[in-house]
């Protein structure tokens, strides 16, 4: 089983504990390696830092949480080999896999309630890639440095 990595600055912290709480109970290999609790000064680059690297080396997907999702996604796709995709509707999730093949999902606490944020990390973690001709094309042209 693939293993899943969740951090959050203290915007998310509480929808990271949430989120890691049901995949555990959903039976996905989960860690949250994250801000623990709404302290302020835990922010989104040192929290995506702790996901980013496993994430590129193919040992794990991620799912990364700030207030709005934007600064941790910005933070990730400065990394060669992260595709992270900031999601709010189920059809987003579905289609930042199967057209981007995106390996870490962006969320806002402040943006997605819980029970949505559930459902987007259900499609995006249940969704493959479609590896046509097309999309892996444009897939590689995304790491231009």
């Amino acid at each position: 089983m693939e293993k899943i990595l969740v951090a959050a600055d203290h915007g998310g912290a509480v929808l990271a504990q949430a989120l890691t709480r049901w995949l555990k109970e959903n039976d996905y290999q989960v860690e949250n390696v994250g801000a623990q609790a709404p302290t302020p000064r835990q922010d989104a680059p040192e929290m995506a830092d702790r996901v980013l690297p496993h994430v590129k080396n193919g040992q794990a997907r991620g799912i990364l949480i700030c207030s709005s999702g934007v600064g941790m996604s910005i933070r990730a796709n400065r990394y060669i080999g992260i595709r992270a995709a900031v999601v709010t509707s189920e059809t987003a999730a579905r289609h930042c896999r199967e057209h981007n093949d995106a390996n870490v999902l962006c969320l806002g606490a402040h943006i997605v309630a819980e029970q949505l944020a559930i459902e987007l990390v259900k499609v995006f973690l249940e969704t493959e890639f479609l590896a046509r001709d097309r999309y892996i094309r444009r897939n590689q042209a995304l790491d231009i440095l």
